[in-house]
């Protein structure tokens, strides 16, 4: 299953607290439920894909790019002085004209990333 509102979702993943365990694994603070676990692993063979997994409801259902996933995401960028956007299609985010990765789940559902440099400020 993939949202149908990614920016909506983006929009609230930029709100929730996290902590960063490892460069692979970070806690998503939330107030309704109990906190979650995000990890990421790169896939090792070059095709800029990472494996998202997260310990909340829509994830253990098949859902791909919870909330929390996307927090995950945001910060790990954050702590590389990078920012992400999150596409539905390969194609949106190759309009996009900056470095592109795929996000697949537990039931090979897809979501698209751009990542870029920080924009700085004077």
């Amino acid at each position: 299953m993939k949202p149908r509102h990614l920016k909506l979702l983006h929009q609230k993943a930029k709100r929730l607290k996290t902590i960063i365990i490892d460069s692979n694994t970070v806690l998503v603070q939330s107030q309704k439920t109990p906190n979650h676990i995000v990890t990421l692993r790169p896939r090792r063979d070059g095709s800029g894909t990472i494996e998202a997994h997260c310990t909340c409801a829509w994830a253990l259902h098949g859902g791909i790019a919870c909330s929390h996933v996307l927090a995950a995401l945001t910060v790990l960028a954050a702590q590389k002085k990078r920012q992400v956007s999150f596409w539905l299609t390969p194609e949106e985010a190759q309009r996009q004209r900056h470095h592109i990765l795929q996000v697949t789940g537990e039931k090979g559902n897809s979501i698209w990333i751009t990542s870029r440099s920080e924009k700085r400020t004077a």
